[in-house]
């Protein structure tokens, strides 16, 4: 069904629950004709969040947040109302008439289509043609497998310094355009390609958008890895790598692993451990805590350094903490990641995430491994670890 700007949204409203919506988020309790839950916007722990069934509305006595349905999930999902009235026709299989629609930001809209005939780029070098042959020999050799190529989207970027920008500049889009979407680096000439001699990983946000990249060194280069900027489509403190992929799992098992990077995750995935994502690095953001919290209150972490001795990954911990995650930690023996071992042995992660312990346990775990409490030297080096932690 097609319809006009004018109508869309009572027609949407019509055929969707507001009930229905906000329970793939939160867990509703009936009370009387509403429902009740803890509200998503705020802490609290006297359910003050009420879902009316009747007006199709919800409304928080704590936070007095309200509204219906594209106000929810605006606020849920930071999305702006074009990209919740995309979001919410296509669950009501409402059609918008194409001269009709919204344009809340045009630009934006270029930013995405820069992206994406980027990835169509470097996923054909990779997989199509010969410049792409060792990073392909690469992802193989680390246990990648073909469909998790494709799944994930994965490509190369030549070794060149405008091979991308050329080809965008060919389909029409602008020098300004392809380097404010961050797969250029703006020069006096115009531009270079940032990711130029890497593999790329698409960072593809829950709603399925991709917003930029991620690209692994394949030559010898420092970083080893290096991410698209902060642009108008892009704030790495707001992502966690896999959502799109992982969040109905996580939501099944009321669970989320989260790992430090990419091959991480997809060679997680592909070992059928579906709700894994990666936060890109150990310290925990308010961004990534509060992506979480829409799909559980359990997480495990897995990061190959020491948490309870590294204060950036403390800080991210205390802020999961007072949000009310529930945190593990899956501890790997011999300094490997997650990839290292799935790759060596598949069971060793199954026992690891089976076997993952509560963060303050771990806490008392670790520092007894690495000091002798008999000495009061160690002794008061425990006290000035933990104390903060405490």
């Amino acid at each position: 069904m097609i319809v006009t700007v004018m109508d869309e949204t009572d027609l949407i409203k019509e055929k969707l629950n507001i009930v229905d919506l906000i329970q793939e988020y939160l867990t509703l309790k009936k009370t009387g004709i509403n429902f009740k839950a803890n509200c998503p916007f705020h802490n609290e722990k006297t359910p003050s969040f009420i879902v009316s069934p009747e007006r199709q509305i919800f409304k928080c006595f704590g936070c007095n947040k309200s509204g219906d349905i594209f106000t929810f999930l605006m606020e849920k999902e930071g999305m702006d109302f074009k990209e919740a009235l995309e979001v919410l026709a296509k669950k009501a299989g409402v059609e918008i008439k194409q001269g009709n629609r919204l344009k809340v930001s045009g630009y934006k809209e270029r930013l995405f289509e820069v992206n994406l005939k980027s990835q169509e780029f470097f996923h054909y070098i990779l997989t199509k043609h010969s410049l792409g042959k060792k990073a392909l020999e690469y992802l193989k050799g680390r246990g990648v497998e073909a469909t998790s190529i494709e799944t994930f989207g994965l490509g190369y970027a030549p070794n060149s310094w405008e091979s991308l920008t050329s080809f965008l500049l060919k389909r029409g889009f602008k020098s300004g355009e392809i380097t404010a979407c961050g797969v250029a680096v703006a020069s006096g000439s115009g531009g270079y390609d940032r990711f130029r001699g890497r593999i790329t990983f698409p960072l593809i946000d829950g709603q399925g958008k991709l917003r930029g990249f991620s690209g692994r060194v394949l030559y010898a280069a420092e970083p080893k890895y290096i991410n698209t900027p902060q642009t108008p489509i892009f704030d790495k403190s707001k992502f966690l790598f896999g959502m799109n992929l992982a969040k109905g799992e996580i939501r099944n098992k009321n669970e989320a692993i989260l790992v430090e990077g990419e091959m991480d995750v997809i060679l997680s995935h592909q070992a059928g451990f579906n709700n894994v994502v990666a936060c890109k690095g150990t310290a925990l953001t308010e961004g990534q805590i509060d992506l979480l919290k829409k799909y559980t209150e359990n997480l495990s972490l897995c990061f190959d350094m020491d948490l309870a001795g590294d204060s950036a990954s403390r800080r991210g911990i205390e802020m999961a903490d007072k949000a009310g995650l529930n945190i593990k930690v899956i501890e790997l023996s011999g300094g490997k990641d997650a990839a290292e071992v799935i790759k060596e042995d598949v069971k060793m992660w199954q026992s690891a995430t089976t076997d993952a312990v509560p963060i303050y346990d771990y806490y008392l775990y670790s520092t007894a491994k690495r000091y002798d409490i008999k000495k009061p030297a160690d002794f008061n080096m425990i006290g000035e670890e933990l104390m903060p932690v405490w």
